[in-house]
């Protein structure tokens, strides 16, 4: 109920309900082809900054799934939410205080603060005797040593954790074979086909065909949640040359310009797509 509580509160200040079924047709459409899901859960996370989305560890299509039903329960508790609880009526507030059961109220606890600081400095002062100190010594004696061991524990299983960590590839596609792409020249064959068709098909087989390149030479993780250009900023981290970086960086950014939009893709833009990522590709290549 908390959870409803929080995702309707979520809708109410974020988008009327009466965008909800706008929203269903985008997520169905990421559905069908994941790649655009990052955009997607870009433009979710801006329309509702507060709405807690799914973790990224879970599937991709059950992720999408389950941020469509927490939209949906959001947007039914919403509407039937209760008025919020009128401010107290100070006035009776005041009238109830100056009853005779409330008269000694402060006395009383004042009393009890007295009574617990007596209990307190009596065991206190028990504490400190002579046998009570010994005691006390032992026992802060054995509670240092435990600390200490459980320190020196845990250190020695990070530094085991580290070596075993170094000794595992840390590709993530190698552990998920999900996350892997085609060859690029498969991409590539694909886009090709489906050029005269379907530009924009032709144009996100073309970002694939540059995704799996760059895969290929360890310049960008076989991440599915990072966005295109998340992906783009990374590029210096990992090694990939400056020339590199110049002219990928406009070729991202114009499909993400195109294919997130509403207008149709030109033929002829798509095709000039394609020869772009096929000029990235004997860079990447040949000189990362």
């Amino acid at each position: 109920m908390i959870l409803l509580a929080v995702l309707g509160a979520t809708v109410l200040t974020a988008a009327p309900c009466a965008e909800l079924p706008a929203w269903d047709q985008a997520l169905k459409a990421a559905q069908k082809t994941p790649v655009t899901w990052p955009a997607e859960e870009a433009r979710l996370r801006e329309a509702f900054p507060s709405l807690p989305l799914p973790p990224a560890s879970d599937d991709l299509p059950l992720r999408i799934h389950r941020t469509q039903e927490r939209l949906h329960a959001a947007c039914a508790f919403a509407q039937r939410a209760t008025p919020a609880f009128a401010a107290p009526d100070s006035a009776r507030l005041t009238s109830i205080l100056a009853r005779s059961e409330f008269e000694n109220a402060q006395d009383k606890r004042v009393e009890w603060v007295k009574g617990w600081l007596r209990t307190f400095w009596s065991w206190l002062s028990g504490l400190l005797g002579s046998e009570g100190a010994g005691q006390f010594a032992h026992g802060t004696r054995t509670l240092v040593l435990g600390i200490a061991a459980a320190v020196v524990a845990l250190g020695a299983w990070r530094v085991l954790r580290i070596k075993r960590r170094k000794r595992r590839p840390p590709a993530v596609g190698d552990r998920d074979p999900r996350l892997r792409l085609d060859p690029p020249e498969a991409h590539l064959e694909r886009a090709q086909a489906a050029l005269a068709k379907d530009p924009r098909e032709a144009i996100r087989e073309g970002l694939l065909a540059l995704l799996s390149s760059l895969e290929r030479r360890r310049l960008a993780r076989p991440d599915r949640v990072k966005t295109n250009g998340e992906i783009v900023s990374e590029l210096p981290a990992r090694g990939a040359s400056a020339e590199l970086i110049a002219q990928v960086s406009p070729v991202v950014r114009w499909y993400d310009q195109t294919f997130y939009s509403l207008t149709p893709v030109a033929t002829e833009a798509a095709s000039g797509f394609l020869t772009s990522v096929s000029g990235l590709r004997s860079l990447i290549e040949g000189g990362a």
